[in-house]
């Protein structure tokens, strides 16, 4: 099965109920939110998922694995999609916008402020950059 990006997409999140899979679609590729606390880290209050059964035929990125959250220097602007990866390894991806993160339903409430060279010191990721 041909898989590709799904602009179109953007932003929405895909439950695949046959997996009891939540997936969310960033830079038009699709990310499995992997637990309930993942789910809970970036999102507030209700939203209706979208079922979707077809979900293979999206180009896969990142898993959303616990830790995954919400970061910003404290004091600062830039909000950022705080990924960790197997291996004990992080990154940090900015989000474009406040547009961009709202596109997401990402929470403003769960944003942690960090201090700057905290912040600073985890490498940097693909910016997600809604449909800018």
């Amino acid at each position: 099965m041909a898989m590709g990006v799904r602009f179109d997409l953007e932003g929405k999140r895909l439950y695949v109920k046959a997996r009891d899979q939540v997936w969310i679609i960033i830079n038009g590729v699709r990310h499995l939110i992997t637990s309930s606390s993942v789910y809970d880290s970036l999102f507030q209050g209700n939203v209706d998922l979208l079922p979707f059964d077809n979900v293979d035929s999206i180009s896969r990125g990142l898993d959303l694995l616990d830790g995954t959250s919400l970061i910003k220097e404290r004091n600062g602007q830039d909000i950022y999609l705080l990924v960790p990866i197997e291996g004990n390894r992080i990154f940090r991806h900015r989000i474009k916008s406040y547009a961009a993160f709202e596109l997401y339903g990402f929470s403003l409430e769960l944003v942690v402020e960090l201090p700057p060279i905290v912040v600073k010191a985890m490498p940097v990721g693909d910016e997600i950059f809604g449909l800018s």
